[in-house]
């Protein structure tokens, strides 16, 4: 994963990716992508974010495994 500094942003929620493309018109660049930043063998970090390589930027958001699910939104939101 390129590391993005200058056009890195944060979001405290959590992605709902194919929901995303549904929704939005997201540009066939734009990825996401889960991953464990890291030494396994001693503390492992739950990353998520939405990358965009032609434009180097990065939206970092939460990770699935990280925390209690009911207390992060979602985005975009659940339609149900």
């Amino acid at each position: 994963m390129h590391q993005y500094a200058e056009s890195t942003v944060s979001a405290k929620c959590r992605i709902n990716f194919e929901a995303l493309k549904l929704n939005y018109t997201v540009d066939p660049l734009v990825r996401y992508a889960e991953f464990f930043a890291g030494n396994p063998a001693e503390y492992e970090r739950p990353m998520a974010c939405l990358v965009c390589d032609e434009h180097k930027s990065r939206i970092h958001a939460v990770h699935p495994e990280s925390g209690s699910m009911k207390d992060i939104p979602l985005f975009p939101p659940d339609q149900t």
